[in-house]
């Protein structure tokens, strides 16, 4: 008899609805040729086929929604723990199909108006321990109960199988950006705050006891995705310099008007803290979710512009001597410092501040209370940290296209006239303290003689009473001719067409164990094959090349 009823049931389904039928059977079909057959071919194909039909068949759509909300093993099973690439790209591709079409229908009963509560419905759901039905109370979108699966129950799942869950985010991001009600849902259920403790990886403050982070040290998982997600959803929400201002932030891509979303300050709380921002997120690669976030956060916010710009500069100090970390904050001080808001000039004063007032001797007070600028740092400490103090002068010359930057600087002209008694001094300077490139490093006294050049040039353009005064102090640098006619005959004298360059044995004999192959190149050549060198040989001047000692305790930071 039960047979009977079923078969009945099934043969009124298929007349109602046949397309519906064929996605339903097409859909079991599959994941049973997947899961008993093990056929990788026929499950794409099949997959393929699918996604053609739910472009014709909406229903096909909310159905196969339903089926993953009561089977998530399944979402798991082939979004997650799939070794397959191609088979997870293309049920990845079928959820995203099936989503869109879905939220088309859908996105306009997510919520009860304006409000930020869901439209509700009650259904009958099966209780298997208790082998009856029983009345349940449920969202009445389709798409929101199967989100409260997919990320809400799914998401702690991704953190085992973090290297095959970049599938599962693409999907996510393609719901957060959907549309303003599926930016609403994700805000509503916690996304930012879960997200930030997920791409924090159980670093502090987001630590939690027995949870262990992701990847090794040969495999680290890729946060790329997750942290465009949180970006999308910040920069969705209005922030108080929003309401105070009664202006847009300029990478602000939430609704307008009455459909604002408040951004949660409870969930943003700690990013807020040095613990965080300073120590954790600073010391990630999220480059461009950072400068996002700071650039929303900070616009027209005087609390969010202050702290965000003393971290910034207190980590430039404290990293000073490590010159691999500083490309990455300076470009975020570019970010802030290029908001053009009525708390410009205030972000520019606190980077590039210069009081007379503040003396030398007093350097060390300032820093520890926080009380200085990093142009200021840059002076003080330009004799033991010379290569810092010239990327500094360099973040003045990547800032000359900002107006107020330059306006600030022109004000304070007299006081920056260290700056170019620097960069003469620096020709000297660095090559005869940075002389070899360093094995593993690929800082070198090149790269920096050819940033003082350029700062030289762009800082002429910003002062052009500078001008003159350089080109005086280069050629005063420069060996009178007779002395190059002199080295020239001497080098002739000694049978060489060219001049050539006394080496060191030292640097000849350098140890290449561990070197990188640009090092190992110039090193078997016995002298650094430099623009600049090659030109003094044709100008028959001579140098010598003294090796850098390994210790990086000389008053130098390391390379």
């Amino acid at each position: 008899e039960d047979q009977k009823d079923y078969n009945e049931k099934l043969d009124q389904e298929i007349k109602e609805n046949p397309a519906l039928f064929v996605i339903k059977f097409s859909t079991l079909f599959a994941l049973k040729i997947k899961e008993n057959i093990k056929d990788s071919f026929q499950f794409i194909s099949l997959l393929q086929n699918l996604s053609s039909m739910f472009d014709m068949q909406a229903d096909g759509c909310m159905w196969f929604l339903k089926y993953l909300t009561y089977n998530k093993r399944m979402i798991i099973e082939h979004l997650l723990k799939n070794k397959s690439d191609e088979e997870r790209e293309n049920f990845r591709a079928l959820l995203i199909n099936a989503i869109g079409l879905a939220c088309k229908n859908e996105e306009k009963e997510f919520f009860k108006g304006d409000t930020n509560e869901y439209n509700m419905e009650v259904i009958a759901e099966y209780d298997q321990d208790k082998e009856k039905f029983y009345a349940k109370q449920v969202p009445k979108s389709v798409v929101i109960r199967f989100m409260q699966v997919f990320f809400e129950e799914i998401l702690d799942d991704t953190r085992v199988h973090y290297q095959q869950f970049e599938d599962y985010f693409s999907v996510l991001k393609y719901f957060a950006e959907l549309g303003i009600m599926e930016t609403k849902y994700l805000i509503k259920a916690k996304g930012i705050h879960k997200l930030m403790d997920f791409s924090m990886n159980n670093c502090t403050p987001y630590n939690v006891k027995n949870r262990r982070p992701m990847g090794t040290a040969i495999s680290e998982p890729k946060f790329k995705i997750p942290t465009q997600i949180l970006s999308h959803l910040m920069r969705s929400c209005v922030t108080r310099g929003i309401k105070n201002s009664e202006s847009y932030s300029s990478n602000y891509v939430g609704p307008k008007e009455h459909l604002h979303i408040d951004i949660p300050y409870e969930e943003i709380r700690l990013i807020m803290t040095r613990e965080c921002f300073t120590i954790g997120l600073l010391g990630t690669n999220f480059d461009e979710f950072m400068a996002e976030m700071l650039t929303h956060l900070c616009w027209e916010d005087k609390n969010n512009s202050e702290f965000f710009m003393k971290e910034l500069v207190f980590s430039m100090n404290i990293h000073k001597s490590n010159m691999g970390t500083l490309p990455k904050r300076k470009n975020l001080i570019k970010a802030v410092l290029s908001i053009e808001d009525g708390l410009q000039d205030q972000r520019i004063q606190r980077v590039f501040e210069l009081d007379e007032e503040y003396k030398e001797e007093l350097v060390a007070a300032l820093m520890r209370d926080n009380k200085y600028s990093l142009l200021m740092i840059a002076k003080v400490t330009r004799k033991d940290y010379p290569l810092f103090t010239l990327e500094m002068i360099n973040l003045v010359r990547e800032l000359r296209n900002v107006p107020k930057v330059v306006l600030h600087l022109s004000k304070h002209q007299g006081q920056l006239s260290w700056i170019r008694e620097f960069l003469i001094d620096s020709i000297e300077v660095i090559p005869s303290t940075y002389p070899i490139i360093r094995a593993g490093s690929k800082y070198e006294a090149r790269h920096y003689l050819d940033m003082i050049d350029v700062c030289i040039t762009n800082l002429s353009l910003v002062f052009p009473e500078w001008k003159d005064w350089f080109r005086l102090q280069k050629q005063a640098k420069q060996p009178p001719e007779d002395t190059k006619e002199e080295g020239a005959q001497e080098n002739k004298q000694e049978g060489g067409n060219e001049p050539t360059k006394p080496v060191d044995d030292d640097f000849v004999n350098i140890d290449l164990t561990g070197a990188d192959d640009d090092f190992k190149n110039v090193a078997s050549a016995g002298v650094p094959e430099a623009a600049s060198e090659k030109k003094d040989q044709e100008e028959g001047v001579t140098k010598k090349v003294t090796p850098q000692p390994d210790d990086a305790s000389n008053g130098h930071e390391s390379g």
